[in-house]
């Protein structure tokens, strides 16, 4: 891990600094080092500490799907035990393009927290065939 990468990491997972300007900096990132952090970020999402897996998820909204890992390893936190790291998740994944849709779509079928609203929320802003379909399925058993 190169120094600016490791010092970019401190700085994310410290309960000191402000996030919003270290969250600012990922943009500026080339795309290897943005590849490199989204593998550490993943990894991160599986952290004990509710501070980390939150930080993490944050980095990789910033970054978005940078590689094609990013999007199934929001996916696993939906079953996180915080609903706190799962809406995160369907809100980083609604930002992200279609290409989340299928998974926002399974989880319509969960039935811990909130996940399933959240997954219907954040499904409304994808106009395609399927994400509408679902919609309506959801609505419906939901009434």
């Amino acid at each position: 891990m190169s120094d600016e990468l490791a010092a970019l990491c401190r700085r994310l997972f410290s309960e000191k600094e402000s996030h919003e300007n270290t969250l600012d900096e990922l943009v500026d990132l080339d795309d290897p080092l943005k590849r490199e952090l989204a593998t550490l970020l993943i990894e991160k999402l599986k952290d004990e500490d509710r501070f980390i897996r939150v930080s993490a998820m944050l980095a990789l909204e910033r970054l978005g799907p940078i590689t094609e890992e990013v999007i199934p390893a929001l996916a696993q936190t939906f079953s996180d035990p915080h609903h706190t790291v799962a809406k995160m998740a369907i809100r980083a994944m609604g930002r992200m393009g279609p290409a989340v849709v299928g998974h926002l779509i399974k989880a319509l079928q969960y039935r811990e927290g909130r996940v399933a609203e959240n997954a219907a929320q954040a499904l409304e802003a994808f106009d395609t065939p399927e994400a509408v379909k679902a919609l309506a399925d959801f609505r419906r058993r939901s009434a």
